[in-house]
């Protein structure tokens, strides 16, 4: 087997509760804590429900506070969707989807320099986000997701596996993951896993993060 990449973790903001408790700074800053400079990225998804959405403004005072707390970890920062808003603040990237903008439009927005991911629900959305010109693919739900009701029955390893052989980029998987099935991701292929209640959503997301990239060394 392969050596274990050295930056596994992809950390997905919940959308709403953590910021609506004032918390969302502290818990990023716990896990990236526990990761031990072993976060790859931090994606900034604030504007999901409609009832709960960050207003741009706050997307942009959490993103400048954000930043430099990411750097400091080693970690980059994502912000979801909004390649405009990615610009305004510097953020090192920003996460497309299938209703977002494409990604030689995002490039054009962005620039050479930045990040671009691309969260695909199959092996044929993530090849052609992969010709693209995407910096990485998010691949999902591999399980069935723990922070949110999924309308899409899980890929699973198997796909997961075969995307891995299929791109050239870091995949890193996403949905439902946990210490148990990590390192099942990891003998799939995948660069890395991305997710929300197994790192900031967890009662203790310093031993949460930490328990994460020890248990992909195994």
């Amino acid at each position: 087997m392969e050596d274990a990449p050295t930056k596994p973790l992809y950390i997905i903001t919940d959308g709403s509760a953590l910021r609506l408790s004032n918390k969302l700074i502290e818990h990023v800053k716990e896990a990236l804590c526990g990761a031990k400079g072993r976060v790859s990225y931090v994606q900034l998804r604030e504007q999901v429900s409609p009832n709960t959405a960050a207003t741009d403004r706050e997307v942009i005072e959490l993103a400048r506070t954000l930043l430099p707390i990411c750097h400091s970890h080693s970690a980059k920062l994502i912000i979801n969707r909004r390649a405009d808003l990615t610009r305004i603040v510097g953020a090192d990237g920003v996460q497309l989807g299938a209703r977002s903008i494409g990604i030689e439009d995002a490039r054009k927005l962005i620039g050479t320099e930045k990040h671009i991911g691309y969260s695909a629900h199959s092996e044929e959305e993530a090849v052609k986000a992969s010709k693209a010109g995407a910096n990485y693919v998010l691949l999902g739900p591999i399980f069935s997701p723990r922070s949110k009701q999924s309308y899409t029955p899980p890929l699973g390893l198997r796909t997961l596996a075969a995307t891995c052989k299929q791109v050239k980029i870091p995949v890193f998987a996403l949905g439902g993951i946990t210490n148990e099935n990590a390192e099942l991701c990891r003998q799939a292929g995948a660069s890395g896993v991305a997710t929300i209640s197994s790192a900031i959503l967890a009662r203790n997301p310093f031993q949460a993060c930490s328990n994460l990239v020890a248990n992909w060394t195994i």
